[in-house]
């Protein structure tokens, strides 16, 4: 799941481009994450998010076929660009949302059955420094293969979230306030 308020240069995962780029895992930016008031969250983490902060369920436009579609966000602020889970550079609450924690990853739909693992290229850990994306011999690394792993774990829930959305709006049990 891409997100243009989050993911600002987003490329491909490239073995020939990013063979001896490293992710250093102690890199911190809150910048990222301090301007979001709302984010999407799964429904399995419903049970998590819902201890830290509100979760409601927006309008997310129409599909295809024009069926109401809805998402379930995370409130962090009640003011545009505001976001009160970060505090001095760090994010002041215990639960984060998969989407921010898997940052600066995610997954781009390239065909209809097949995605590739993107990375936000501005993220300031990427460099020489840290865990290898891939392996000597241009595979990628176990690493990556993990991060992969968990990103189409997620990219699952994010479809069974949206089929409990519309089942939600085909019994009318959501409304507007």
């Amino acid at each position: 799941m891409i997100n243009e308020n989050l993911h600002k240069k987003v490329v491909a995962l490239d073995r020939v481009k990013h063979r001896d780029l490293k992710l250093d895992l102690a890199a911190r930016d809150m910048s990222t994450s301090e301007k979001l008031n709302a984010f999407f969250v799964a429904g399995t983490e419903f049970g998590d998010a819902c201890r830290e902060y509100p979760v409601v369920w927006i309008n997310a436009g129409t599909d295809d076929k024009g069926k109401q579609q809805v998402a379930p966000i995370a409130v962090f602020g009640l003011q545009p660009e505001q976001n009160l889970c970060v505090e001095d550079g760090a994010w002041r609450v215990r639960y984060v949302p998969a989407v921010l924690r898997l940052y600066p990853f995610a997954l781009a739909r390239v065909a209809a059955d097949e995605m590739v693992v993107c990375m936000d290229e501005s993220w300031p850990g990427f460099g020489s420094a840290g865990e290898p994306l891939f392996n000597a011999q241009g595979e990628p690394s176990e690493f990556t293969m993990n991060v992969k792993t968990q990103l189409e774990n997620f990219e699952q829930e994010v479809e069974r979230t949206r089929l409990a959305g519309e089942l939600l709006v085909s019994k009318g049990l959501l409304r507007e306030m």
